[in-house]
């Protein structure tokens, strides 16, 4: 299990479609918009390697401007943890 949480910068003209890109992405919440382009997001994945293959596409998101990782937490847990999230 690979949970984290970022703030995702976007210039504030492109933020409705950066919202909508965001939440089409599976395990990928926002939890707070602000109107200057800031969001507050979440991205829960089974693996570090998902997570971080997300991460990098929301960099790459058109209208994004930046992104920070500011938690992240990661279990490799029991085969029965990673069933139960499937």
């Amino acid at each position: 299990m690979s949970i984290s949480g970022l703030v995702v910068h976007s210039t504030p003209e492109k933020a409705p479609g950066v919202k909508t890109q965001l939440t089409d992405i599976p395990g990928v919440e926002v939890h707070a918009a602000m109107d200057d382009g800031r969001m507050v997001v979440t991205v829960d994945q089974l693996d570090d390697k998902t997570s971080a293959d997300i991460l990098f596409k929301i960099k790459d998101l058109e209208g994004v401007v930046d992104t920070a990782l500011v938690y992240n937490y990661f279990d490799q847990g029991s085969d029965s943890a990673k069933e139960e999230l499937q």
